[in-house]
């Protein structure tokens, strides 16, 4: 009778163990996996934006080095021939050289095409467009000279081309043809501003 007894309470036992498996521990196993697995995908999110803060702080230092460089870059390389701005600058560097300079003849913009060889080799794929200015100036030999170093330091991008000299000798004035080339990206490639080509005199 004692082990019937017996018998009938390690099963009552075994059933009661099972289902507290079933209903508590195997439930709060599962939550705690879940959390774990929750504690995970927090850590990662949260290693993530720490990443993401880190590459925004060192943007940020960066930031007024690149957009002085920016800056440089559209002063050099303007969206329009931008020429009464090229005028000023010639005429700035003419008055510090004491220089007479006489003409200024810009030519029609000439278009490099999006994708072309031009383009791409001068590093704007998307196209560009340049305008030949060709320059008439009086001045000693040297004064010529600081010229043209001038007109090679403006913060326009400008490429000399060639240079006639005339009447060189002694301290006798000569005078300079100059023939340089300035360049600009439009914002639609291949669009021509209107007005951009135009003749003006000092």
């Amino acid at each position: 009778m004692n082990k019937r007894v017996i018998a009938i309470a390690v099963a009552a036992s075994v059933v009661l163990i099972g289902i507290w498996y079933v209903a508590v521990f195997s439930s709060q196993s599962k939550s705690v996996k879940k959390a774990h697995a929750q504690e995970s995908a927090a850590q990662a999110q949260a290693a993530s934006l720490r990443s993401q803060i880190g590459v925004l702080q060192r943007e940020k230092v960066d930031l007024p080095a690149s957009t002085a460089k920016l800056t440089t870059l559209k002063a050099a390389l303007p969206d329009t021939p931008a020429l009464d701005k090229l005028i000023d600058d010639i005429n700035s560097a003419a008055a510090t050289t004491g220089i007479d300079w006489q003409t200024v003849t810009p030519t029609k913009p000439a278009t490099f095409a999006a994708g072309s060889a031009q383009a791409v080799s001068a590093g704007f794929p998307g196209g560009m467009q340049s305008v030949t200015v060709a320059l008439q100036v009086n001045g000693l030999y040297k004064q010529i000279t600081d010229f043209v170093v001038k007109l090679n330091g403006m913060s326009r991008l400008l490429d000399v081309g060639s240079i006639n000299l005339t009447g060189v000798g002694g301290t006798a004035k000569s005078t300079a043809q100059i023939t340089t080339q300035i360049f600009f990206v439009p914002p639609a490639a291949g669009s021509v501003p209107a007005g951009a080509a135009t003749t003006g005199t000092p």
